[in-house]
């Protein structure tokens, strides 16, 4: 069993005046809708994380999004940003061609929510890797391909597939792979 951390990057909750027992109240609303407590919550109504009504306090949209920007992950002692990781996913995913896999149901780019997903556990099974190093694999992957894209996998199956990853693959082999390298596809005559 892995032990799970959670990191909170405080100086996101010093911009708001978010102190630590609101925070975590906020928290409690995300899993106990309409709990009741007897701390000073005015900040984050004026704030808008909030509401309140006859039967308590709820969690609102912009209460949400804070708490993911607040929290982040730990990686062999590196800190990795929700916003690291969106801004990541966002451009692997722009990477990749539009539309659906020719006979498939999938398409290339996934949505946005699934990649950042399996670029958090990426991380936790493999430890960080520069964002760049990363866009760089992606980048040669896609390359080694040339115009003949049938074989290559779809964006989320290429980060992680079946505790098995050609993203991880093509960083330790950074330098071996070439574009229309031969021995990720195939040339019919």
């Amino acid at each position: 069993m892995s032990n799970n951390l959670l990191q909170i990057d405080k100086s996101i909750l010093k911009q708001y005046s978010i102190r630590l027992t609101e925070y975590f109240f906020m928290m409690i609303l995300m899993y106990y809708p309409s709990t009741r407590i007897s701390i000073d919550l005015s900040n984050l109504l004026e704030n808008g994380f909030i509401i309140e009504n006859d039967i308590g306090y709820y969690l609102t949209d912009m209460g949400l999004s804070f708490i993911k920007e607040v929290e982040t992950i730990s990686v062999d002692e590196k800190k990795i940003s929700n916003k690291d990781i969106e801004l990541l996913a966002e451009q692997m995913r722009l990477m990749f061609p539009e539309g659906k896999k020719q006979g498939t149901t999938k398409y290339w780019r996934d949505n946005k929510s699934n990649v950042e997903n399996k670029l958090k556990t990426f991380f936790k099974k493999y430890g960080h890797n520069d964002s760049e190093l990363i866009l760089k694999a992606t980048q040669k992957y896609i390359d080694s391909f040339g115009d003949s894209k049938q074989l290559m996998r779809t964006v989320i199956y290429f980060i992680l597939k079946d505790d098995s990853s050609d993203l991880m693959t093509i960083i330790e082999n950074i330098d071996e792979v070439n574009a229309n390298n031969e021995g990720w596809t195939s040339t019919l005559m």
